[in-house]
């Protein structure tokens, strides 16, 4: 996969477009509303159920504006030539005890580019890193016949892992290391303390495979420079809740990003993080009514006073969404207005017209978010392959049931 070209393409088709994946919708209240007006005219035309299948699946259905249907046609090209990895292991029910359909299924996904990895390179042993009660760990070890380590930083996910293990009395049982990145290892958690691990050189060795399934915020950095400072041999790795790393130390990692890289704020990393396929009608639906309340207080906000500008106001209960705008805006000012006049202020005909715009200018954002994160994975995957790695960007896992499933496999020479 030609990295370098692949992340200078995508880079150079969002630069025009950062007014709309850089910031929320929201940050342009009260200054001038900065999205085109026939995209906003061409949504505006279609009925909920359509707007709910563009922003759910991006189906374009009878969206007539081109130059709209040619950007979103753009942005899902950026990824359709990502390889796909679609061979499924069977997970015995045995093993799979207590094991969700999201996680069975990532695990059938992953476990036969580990068997195809093992069988070149031999591996001593498999480091399942953040790994909780271990069900990689004991889907690999039980099913490939290669040693595993199972670290995380509770306990207490630990303690049930190893319980389960004793209960199946495997031959190949899971070894579960209690354990901080970046931190002195804790030792051996088991219920009878024995096989205590006392440092970080003992599990991880210049012929060790390294897994990291969907390690949050800079976990995912910690996990890049364990894996480059103890040489290991490879790293099977996915990331996800970007928002909780810092955009200035966390991304651009690539020598090409920091030289021509994007800038990347928060609101960004927030977009990168959200769901891309199967939201359903229903939640649309609870979606659409979060933004207009969202929207219409901090439009109240600004008009009022109570604000210069785009300030966050936190969440709140979905139950809170289904009451009235009165309800909803008390929970979060106060009381000095009335009910009658907070109401009345979000059902004014002119605010309405605002709020749905502003709504349908977040359906055009979210189209977005695949192409952020598939230009973070990018980064990530270029910095290594710079350093003469081998480095493999593929898709893993059906993306209406686990969102982040584009993986990185690095392989050292």
């Amino acid at each position: 996969m030609p990295l370098k070209e692949d992340l200078h393409n995508l880079t150079e088709f969002l630069r025009p477009y950062e007014y709309i994946w850089n910031y929320e919708v929201l940050n342009f209240f009260p200054a001038k509303f900065p999205y085109k007006k026939d995209w906003i005219d061409s949504l505006e035309s279609l009925s909920d159920e359509q707007l709910w299948r563009f922003d759910s699946q991006g189906d374009l259905g009878p969206l007539k504006n081109k130059e709209l249907m040619a950007l979103v046609k753009s942005l899902s090209s950026f990824t359709s030539g990502v390889t796909q990895k679609k061979e499924n292991f069977s997970i015995p029910i045995k093993t799979a005890f207590k094991m969700g359909q999201k996680k069975n299924h990532e695990i059938s996904r992953i476990l036969p580019k580990v068997l195809e990895l093992h069988s070149k390179n031999k591996y001593e042993h498999l480091v399942d890193l953040g790994g909780g009660v271990g069900h990689l760990s004991r889907s690999i070890a039980h099913h490939h016949n290669l040693k595993a380590y199972c670290l995380d930083c509770d306990g207490n996910l630990l303690e049930k892992g190893q319980l389960r293990e004793q209960t199946l009395n495997h031959a190949n049982p899971v070894q579960f290391v209690h354990a901080e990145i970046g931190k002195p290892i804790k030792g051996y958690s088991s219920l009878k303390k024995t096989n205590k691990v006392n440092d970080w050189n003992e599990i991880i060795s210049s012929n060790a495979l390294v897994l990291g399934l969907h390690t949050c915020g800079s976990l995912s950095n910690e996990i890049y420079s364990l894996f480059l400072d103890k040489k290991a041999k490879s790293l099977i790795h996915f990331g996800c809740c970007y928002h909780k790393a810092c955009p200035q130390n966390h991304f651009n990692l690539s020598q090409y990003s920091k030289d021509s890289g994007l800038e990347i704020t928060t609101h960004a990393l927030t977009l990168a993080s959200g769901p891309n396929l199967g939201v359903s009608f229903e939640d649309f639906e609870i979606k659409k009514r979060v933004k207009f309340y969202r929207n219409t207080l901090h439009l109240f906000m600004i008009d009022k006073g109570l604000s210069e500008g785009f300030t966050k106001v936190g969440p709140a209960p979905v139950s809170l969404y289904k009451d009235d705008f009165a309800s909803y805006a008390k929970s979060k000012i106060g009381n000095p207005y009335s009910d009658e006049e907070l109401n009345q202020y979000f059902l004014a005909e002119n605010n309405q017209k605002l709020i749905k715009d502003m709504f349908l200018a977040n359906i055009i954002r979210s189209r977005f978010g695949r192409a952020i994160e598939f230009y973070i994975l990018l980064d990530r995957a270029l910095s290594f392959q710079e350093k003469g790695m081998h480095v493999e960007v593929a898709e893993f896992f059906d993306g209406h049931i686990s969102p982040r499933n584009i993986g990185i496999t690095i392989t050292s020479p």
